[in-house]
């Protein structure tokens, strides 16, 4: 993400990106170069579907009692609703000598261009921080990123592409950072020292199956029905697919559990306590028996596919509406 360079440490930051891992990557970026000269970040997460309340506020302002710089990070900031941003664009017109606030805004872009939410754009604070580089946005992988991010992942893991290893990662690899790092890592592990990754080693009927898989869970979790039936369409193997696709689902659906236990969730996990909490303990019960109803008739010679779309119909009269 491109940001002007600045002597000191900003007042805040504002980073918008609908891809995580390449959001997640910015703020470890930004926390490295300005991290306090006595140490890293202390460091405290927010999510921004649930009002903010009093430990997010004392965060922001209290000093802590032994002089750690605290980072506080708000994760999907542009769901807060018009009166706490009025809030904080107060609170942002002055210094905040403890705090280093970093506000994720991961809604999706409009045709390539970053379109904020209404309650943001006009405030005084997003202006500010647009004039002075303190706004960093990334589109996330589209067609025309996606070369670019899959050159640099390559040469930061030391890897040679040719040309046409090249042109098939980036035609069928889906449009997901996390994806496109998976499938690098397992070249690394393939490759031999010293020679380029060759377009065999892909092994393409292996891992694009696999890569809609986790954009199909995507969606469900979301309760986007049409990408969630778009992504279930582009597994074209799903004999292969299917068993691993429900294992996915038990350990999102079990991770859930937890946090509606209140738990703490996994560091890789993108889903909120919010969203645990509106899908409940009954549905997510559900969601359990439908994945073990799946498996078994699989197993005992039902379809693979016509169960995986059985089962995707009733996940999302859980989850969302269906189209």
């Amino acid at each position: 993400m491109a940001a002007k360079t600045n002597t000191q440490r900003p007042g805040f930051l504002f980073v918008a990106c609908p891809d995580v891992q390449i959001l997640l990557a910015t703020i470890e970026e930004q926390a490295r170069i300005h991290a306090p000269a006595n140490g890293p970040f202390k460091r405290v997460c927010f999510w921004g579907d649930e009002a903010p309340g009093n430990t997010f506020w004392e965060a922001l302002t209290v000093r802590d009692l032994f002089g750690s710089m605290r980072l506080v990070l708000v994760r999907q900031a542009n769901l807060w609703n018009t009166q706490t941003w009025k809030t904080l664009d107060k609170m942002l017109s002055r210094p905040l000598a403890g705090s280093f606030p970093v506000f994720c805004v991961e809604n999706d872009w409009e045709k390539g261009r970053l379109k904020l939410p209404a309650a943001l754009a006009k405030l005084r604070c997003v202006q500010f921080a647009t004039k002075q580089g303190w706004l960093l946005s990334h589109p996330g992988l589209t067609d025309k990123t996606i070369r670019g991010y899959v050159k640099e992942q390559a040469q930061l893991r030391g890897l040679a592409l040719d040309t046409l290893t090249m042109n098939t990662l980036c035609e069928n690899t889906p449009r997901q950072a996390g994806v496109v790092c998976a499938e690098l890592d397992k070249l690394t592990l393939l490759a031999k020292p010293g020679q380029p990754v060759t377009v065999d080693m892909l092994g393409t009927a292996e891992w694009s199956p696999e890569a809609q898989v986790f954009g199909c869970i995507s969606c469900l979790l979301k309760g986007d029905a049409k990408g969630t039936w778009r992504e279930l369409a582009r597994v074209t193997d799903m004999d292969n697919a299917a068993l691993q696709l429900l294992g996915l689902l038990v350990w999102n659906f079990r991770t859930l559990w937890l946090m509606l236990v209140g738990d703490p969730a996994p560091r890789s996990f993108t889903l909120t306590p919010a969203l645990a909490s509106r899908i409940g303990a009954t549905k997510l019960a559900r969601c359990l028996e439908l994945v073990m109803d799946a498996e078994a008739a699989i197993k005992t010679g039902s379809p693979a596919r016509q169960t995986m779309e059985m089962t995707f119909s009733e996940l999302l009269m859980l989850f969302g509406k269906p189209v």
